[in-house]
């Protein structure tokens, strides 16, 4: 079981494994989505589906890197999930090419959610 798993563009998938993270590249919603239900097992992972090995995955993982791009075109699953305060934690990073405002900084994040800054 990995500790964390990324799901994203296959320029931060490079990134992410150069320092010991697993993760997945997607294009698209629908390989976006197969691969957060996945990670998040709430869908099979089968090597006959999608060819990946069950590592591969992410499930069992405790935080979930997506890239923002990703974020966005799944933003009703990932908050729905984020409402069931279940592992994966769902984390955000901006994708690349992203503006500066685009991706906010985890603590900015909390405070956001929180609704309070110390």
């Amino acid at each position: 079981m990995a500790d964390f798993f990324f799901i994203g563009e296959e320029e931060l998938l490079v990134a992410f494994r150069l320092v010991g993270v697993a993760g997945r590249a997607v294009l698209g919603r629908d390989e976006a989505l197969e691969a957060f239900l996945q990670a998040t097992g709430q869908a099979k992972a089968s090597s006959s589906d999608d060819g990946l090995p069950a590592p591969e995955t992410g499930k069992g993982a405790k935080v979930l890197i997506l890239s923002s791009e990703v974020a966005m075109s799944l933003e009703g699953e990932a908050r729905a999930w984020q409402f069931r305060g279940d592992y994966p934690l769902i984390v955000e990073v901006p994708s690349p090419g992203a503006g500066p405002d685009e991706g906010a900084s985890l603590l900015k994040a909390i405070r956001e959610a929180v609704g309070i800054s110390i």
